[in-house]
């Protein structure tokens, strides 16, 4: 499964990186800021992507700012959406919008493996 990691947060990239890889994911490409993303979003080498990692809260536009012009161009794309804030409003916002589901960064490995797993399953992706 190609998969895009978008957050502002390298440890956090690395950290996400692991857990696709037990997860049988392939992590294409990072980015730091989502603007660079949307900037090559319609390189074909994205276009079969299956699964992002789009962090809520970052330099540049949000995550949330984010999902329509990313949803435009690949709408079925599986977006998890991430962030250190509790914010559930924002976090419902981004659900509403398309977005997949939500991590919490401060949520146990073990956890957030589980919850990856149960969004992979319910979209088919395993």
């Amino acid at each position: 499964m190609k998969t895009i990691i978008i957050d502002d947060s390298k440890l956090f990239r690395e950290i996400l990186k692991n857990m696709c890889s037990e997860l049988g994911c392939d992590v294409v490409t990072e980015f730091e800021r989502g603007d660079v993303f949307l900037s090559e979003l319609k390189q074909e080498k994205y276009l079969d992507t299956e699964i992002l990692f789009l962090d809520i809260n970052m330099p540049g536009p949000s995550g949330k700012e984010l999902l329509d012009p990313i949803l435009e161009v690949h709408p079925s794309l599986v977006i998890i959406m991430i962030s250190t804030f509790n914010d559930m409003q924002t976090v419902d916002e981004c659900l509403d919008l398309g977005a997949t589901n939500y991590i919490n960064k401060d949520t146990k490995i073990d956890q957030m493996k589980s919850i990856i797993q149960k969004t992979f399953e319910m979209n088919g992706l395993m």
